[in-house]
């Protein structure tokens, strides 16, 4: 039996973000709930999150997805995020937030990947995907920046250091 080549360049429409949490990489640092508002990462959590859905709003030919880890709490705090900038996560028609899709499915049938703090970030290079790194707000605070892994690897993939540069990178990508 012959199995399906991959081809890394055959384009999907889809751009895919591994969510986290406030604790992502600084989790020794705090204590507390992984989403408390105000600890940790929570700025940085929200807009991300606010940036992936108001581009998948500006693209609705394209296919956005919100990979959270297996735990409710983590699509209840993206859709708190959502929600409290105004956009109702059940009304963009292109967005869906998955705890259940498999991570190596939403890799290879992906066009961009964008993730923090994650493994997924070599995962996705190795499979040839174009892979984005948000690095803004609490991220880059110079207390948290020994904890933040691949730093010194970011010469390597896109890293956007703004909301605004992050939305820019997640179009110019999926085009």
């Amino acid at each position: 039996i012959k199995s399906p080549q991959y081809d890394p360049y055959k384009r999907h429409g889809r751009v895919t973000l591994f969510s986290f949490n406030h604790h992502t990489c600084i989790f020794g640092l705090l204590r507390g709930n992984y989403f408390e508002p105000g600890v940790g990462l929570a700025s940085f959590f929200e807009n991300v999150h606010c940036a992936f859905a108001e581009t998948a709003l500006e693209m609705p030919d394209k296919k956005f997805v919100i990979k959270v880890k297996k735990d409710i709490e983590g699509i209840q705090a993206v859709r708190r995020a959502l929600l409290k900038n105004n956009m109702d996560p059940d009304s963009i028609k292109n967005l869906e937030i998955t705890e259940t899709m498999d991570p190596s499915d939403l890799i290879m049938n992906s066009d961009v990947i964008s993730a923090f703090g994650s493994t997924t970030i070599l995962e996705a290079s190795v499979a040839k995907k174009q892979v984005i790194i948000p690095m803004f707000d609490e991220a880059v605070k110079e207390e948290y920046k020994d904890y933040i892994i691949f730093r010194r690897e970011f010469y390597a993939f896109n890293v956007a250091w703004s909301k605004q540069e992050y939305r820019k990178m997640l179009k110019e990508a999926i085009i």
